[in-house]
């Protein structure tokens, strides 16, 4: 399992020691997960350059984005460590209202608890403001895929899109 953050930052679970990993001016954190599987969870990198710098006018929500550390918190980042989670894609679903909203595709594991729709929500309002919690979790049996075996995103929002038109 792959999940793009960056094209220079992924997720992917791994047998190593926790630690560091640096691509270049990026950095990615290790992190334990139940079963003994660690996935690198958060991001670090130059704000402004490699990071985005703040959320304009919204020192709070910029402040919630990042640990004491300095490592960002992202929305994939909170689905995958919830337990039965195999792999996840976040994307941006167009909104009347709100203009986008997150929508959290997840491919569950085999073993997945049957109730882990409603564990992924509570998860998400546990570790996410408001406006970056998934308005909607779908359980897939596939994602689809672009070169190098990347979750092609943007096939995700086209089909998001496509239900939007549907009468």
């Amino acid at each position: 399992m792959t999940i793009g953050l960056h094209p220079f930052l992924v997720w992917e679970p791994f047998d190593g020691p926790g630690e560091t990993i640096t691509y270049g001016q990026f950095h990615a954190r290790i992190g334990r997960l139940a079963g003994g599987l660690r996935h690198r969870g958060v991001a670090r990198g130059e704000r402004g350059l490699s990071l985005f710098q703040e959320y304009l006018g919204n020192p709070k929500a910029t402040a919630e984005s990042f640990d004491p550390d300095g490592w960002f918190r992202t929305g994939d980042r909170v689905v995958l460590l919830v337990p039965g989670v195999r792999e996840c894609a976040v994307v941006a679903r167009k909104h009347p209202m709100l203009d986008e909203v997150p929508v959290a595709f997840v491919l569950p594991l085999e073993s997945a608890p049957a109730d882990l729709r409603d564990q992924i929500a509570a998860a998400c309002v546990e570790q996410l403001s408001d406006f970056k919690r998934p308005r909607e979790i779908r359980l897939v049996n596939e994602l689809p895929r672009v070169t190098l075996e990347k979750v092609a995103k943007a096939e995700l929002r086209r089909r998001l899109e496509v239900e939007l038109t549907r009468p």
